[in-house]
This record gives structure tokens, sequence and C-alpha cells, in this order.
């Protein structure tokens, strides 16, 4: 859980300056900010799981058609997973868990893509690079600098080894299903369930 929860709650109120702000912030209920982030989240997580179970069945793809699917879950791990964390209302699975007060789980996710995967460069500067420099940018790069971003992506979507970003992801979504699961869909449903495990 979080330990400072003072400055946790803060990012999910609104400024209440008026009596229609406290009106408006009681019919969208206190958990809307929390419920929003994990909706956004999860709609786009189920996809991207879809897009990496039809790569790995390489169900009808010809090389072109792979190619969109492995830029699109690619571009997809770069949104929901490595978002600055100082944006802390951004629909990522880190935020997710935030949402619930499961900030060890968050920290996990963060540890997993700062780990190193090639030497002097961890998972999230790998798909960072690739994303941000060849995908919704085109930065200037030299011929050896772009074949180096180009190998490093290359060795985290090898689909012959078990440590891809394919089969990484879909470990990860393993875990949150269970979260969702034992606690259920969103914050609030965690706060009635746990309410009444304590009640019951």
């Amino acid at each position: 859980m979080s330990e400072n929860l003072d400055d946790f709650e803060n990012i999910y109120l609104p400024e209440l300056k008026t009596k229609d702000d406290v009106l408006e912030f009681i019919k969208k209920g206190m958990f809307f900010k929390r419920k929003r982030i994990e909706e956004v989240f999860y709609r786009r997580f189920v996809s991207l799981r879809q897009k990496i179970h039809k790569v790995l069945s390489n169900e009808g793809l010809d090389d072109f058609d792979y190619d969109i699917y492995v830029n699109s879950i690619l571009i997809d791990c770069r949104a929901l997973f490595l978002e600055n964390p100082r944006y802390k209302l951004n629909g990522t699975l880190q935020g997710a868990y935030r949402a619930r007060n499961l900030d060890e789980y968050a920290k996990g996710i963060d540890e997993f893509f700062d780990r190193e995967v090639i030497e002097g460069k961890s998972l999230k500067v790998v798909i960072k690079d690739w994303v941000d420099k060849r995908l919704v940018h085109i930065d200037y790069l030299e011929p050896e600098d772009e074949d180096l971003v180009f190998e490093n992506i290359l060795l985290i979507i090898d689909r012959k080894t078990l440590g891809n970003i394919f089969h990484d992801v879909l470990i990860i979504a393993k875990q949150y299903e269970k979260i969702r699961d034992l606690y259920g869909e969103n914050a609030e449903e965690q706060l009635n369930r746990t309410l009444s495990w304590l009640t019951g």
C-alpha cells in the first residue's frame, strides 16, 4: 500500500471551490478518476493482448501484416508501460495499480522495464528508442545508429526465445487479471470487496 496516502489521494481529487464543483464531484463519484484510468488502460490492454496472440499464432500474417502488428504492439507497450511517472493520471498499468493503492505492483512493472537487456540499455530504452525515433517520429540518425536501434528491437521481439516482449506482456497480463479477479475491476469495487470481507 502507499506509504504517503495524503500525497497519493490528492491527485484524484479535483479542486472544489464552489457548491457546483462539489455537486459535480458527488455526481461523478469519488472514484471517478481512478475508475477512468483503469477503464481506458484496460480497453487498450485487451487489444494489445489480442495483437500479441495473433502474432504468436501467426494466423494468416504475411511479412507486411507482421510488421504492422509488431509495431502496433511496441507502440502499445510504450503507451501502457513506459509513460513518464510525473503524469500520474495517464492510463498506464502502473497508474492502474497506483489507483488501487498497489504501489508495490507498480514499482515491480517499472523495475521490469528498467532492467538491462542489452549492455548499457534497459528494456524501456530499447522500446522507446524504436517507437520514439522510428515509429511516432522519424529522428535523424546516423546509419550505424539506426542499425543499432533496429538490432536492439529485434533482440526483444525474437519469437524463438521465451524472454521476448510478447511473452513478457502476457505474463504481466496474467498477474493483472489475477488482481482484477481477486479485488474487482477497479478501485471502487476493490474498496467494496475489502469492506465486505472485513464486515462479513
